[in-house]
């Protein structure tokens, strides 16, 4: 919903063009491929609306979720709050890794109080050793 830090946007074409690595080109603005002006990362920054189909496509996706693993999001900025109030809201399980409480963390079937840099990696672990065990 909020975009690619990998990912740059030309500020007057639209044009887009993922990077490898998300650092400055001799420490000066890049520019556009297509067209010469300035590009700047493909988020959205706070202040910033988001991109016109973004929330419905987030909405669709959890439509059709199993469950819903929400990652290090004070669940205060709306619309984006709104998918995790609707996903609590739901049958579907929610997962919820922050090191911070938040207002939903009573209300989620799993909360990990733990930074994302840590639940990830460990989540995905656990999740290997269950698919080669069978």
């Amino acid at each position: 919903m909020h975009g690619n830090i990998w990912r740059d946007r030309c500020t007057r074409c639209g044009a887009s063009e993922t990077r490898d690595v998300a650092e400055p080109v001799d420490d000066g603005p890049v520019y556009c491929r297509s067209c010469g002006a300035m590009a700047r990362p493909d988020v959205v920054w706070f202040g910033e609306m988001l991109p016109g189909d973004a929330l419905e496509t987030a909405q669709n996706a959890l439509e059709r979720a199993a469950a819903v693993i929400v990652v290090g999001t004070s669940n205060r900025v709306y619309p984006a709050a709104a998918l995790v109030d609707a996903a609590v809201d739901s049958s579907r399980p929610v997962i919820e890794i922050n090191p911070d409480i938040t207002p939903v963390s009573d209300a989620v079937d799993i909360r990990i109080a733990s930074a994302a840099s840590e639940a990830l990696p460990a989540m995905l672990t656990s999740l290997d050793a269950i698919s080669a065990n069978g």
